[in-house]
């Protein structure tokens, strides 16, 4: 017997405002907040460990997305499917850093950042939610 799954019931309102996203005006845009919590961590070694990284993403319905950190904030790339949404941030290093939301709310974080010029990378496992 398979396992069912439901579709959490936020998932049409985010497909929804990508979608109006194509018919606003910058003055109708509206704000889509995704925040996410990443508690576990690997590293290249294969090495898992436990974390506190938190990270949040609003979107407009114009389709313009920006990621806020502890850092500070940035400009994004969304790339939104069918069953998921990916954020690309393109770091000064040349570096990139993934974030894939799946249509359950499971979120991967993929790092692949380069400190003293040497790659760092990493993937952060955790679950997003929309407000």
């Amino acid at each position: 017997m398979g396992t069912r799954y439901h579709r959490p019931h936020n998932w049409p309102l985010f497909g929804f405002c990508v979608l109006a996203g194509l018919l606003a005006t910058e003055a109708e845009a509206k704000l889509l907040k995704w925040t996410c919590t990443y508690p576990l961590v690997a590293n290249a070694n294969g090495a898992f460990g436990k974390q506190e990284y938190r990270v949040e993403f609003d979107v407009d319905t114009a389709g313009r997305a920006v990621i806020i950190k502890d850092t500070g904030s940035s400009d994004v790339e969304l790339f939104a499917g069918l069953d998921s949404i990916t954020f690309l941030e393109k770091l000064d290093s040349g570096a990139v850093r993934a974030t894939t939301i799946d249509k359950f709310g499971s979120s991967v974080l993929s790092r692949h950042i380069v400190l003293k010029g040497r790659l760092v990378p990493s993937q952060s496992y955790g679950r997003c939610s929309v407000r």
